[in-house]
């Protein structure tokens, strides 16, 4: 064989191999772009507080600490009261809203073959709930700053923010006692978020839930909680 012929194949052999690592590197980096794109998959774990005070406080504070009013931020805090109830261990992945991961490029949970963001603190959790209320629902973060309980729930179930499962008067009735019992519970720690206005909620006394933890009352479809209807992001 001449001297030319083991000059190519060696340039051949050369070129095979220099190419193998290459390709292997392609196939590494396509995997790390489709989990930064897709986000990753993270355990589901727990994110909760030892009682109802605690959660409202801390979620409270977390979303002043994205920009909220002190009366949005009762807003912020209220979902997650009917929702994920971060105090009774429902809460995943700082998750407390039911957000799914729809669009959603971040980290995700899996709960009953169901994609959910997982965020890795609350102030993460509540700025991407402010942006999407922002967002999506227009006017209702305005009138969670002038603490319009029941016009809000207006706008959100106007445009589907909420499951179908219940009625517009039971969100309105399940607002009602989460926004009060967020209240309460800031005062108890000595804060005043101002006063929320009712107009429009119901005005007959709500005895038939759980007031204790802002359990929406069981009047219809058996009193299941927000938490059956995630709504996407």
């Amino acid at each position: 064989m001449s001297a030319r012929w083991i000059a190519i194949i060696v340039l051949v052999i050369l070129l095979l191999l220099r190419r193998r690592p290459r390709d292997a590197a392609a196939d590494t980096s396509g995997t790390d772009e489709q989990s930064t794109t897709q986000g990753r998959q993270v355990p589901m774990r727990a994110t909760s507080f030892p009682d109802r005070q605690s959660s409202n406080v801390a979620i409270w504070r977390a979303a002043r600490e994205c920009g909220a009013s002190p009366m949005q931020a009762v807003f912020v805090a209220a979902h997650t009261s009917i929702a994920g109830k971060p105090w009774r261990g429902r809460a995943y992945c700082y998750n407390a809203w039911g957000i799914l991961a729809t669009g959603w490029h971040g980290d995700y949970f899996v709960s009953g073959g169901v994609r959910y963001r997982a965020y890795h603190s609350w102030r993460e959790g509540a700025c991407d709930y402010i942006s999407l209320i922002q967002r999506r629902y227009d006017g209702a973060w305005d009138l969670a700053g002038q603490g319009k309980v029941c016009a809000y729930v207006d706008v959100l179930y106007d445009r589907h923010y909420y499951g179908r499962g219940h009625s517009r008067e039971w969100y309105k009735r399940a607002m009602y006692l989460a926004v009060r019992n967020v209240v309460a519970d800031l005062r108890a720690a000595g804060i005043d978020p101002g006063e929320p206005d009712y107009t429009g909620c119901p005005t007959h006394p709500v005895t038939d839930g759980d007031e204790g933890d802002g359990t929406p009352p069981p009047t219809e479809a058996g009193g299941a909680d927000f938490g059956e209807y995630m709504w996407a992001g």
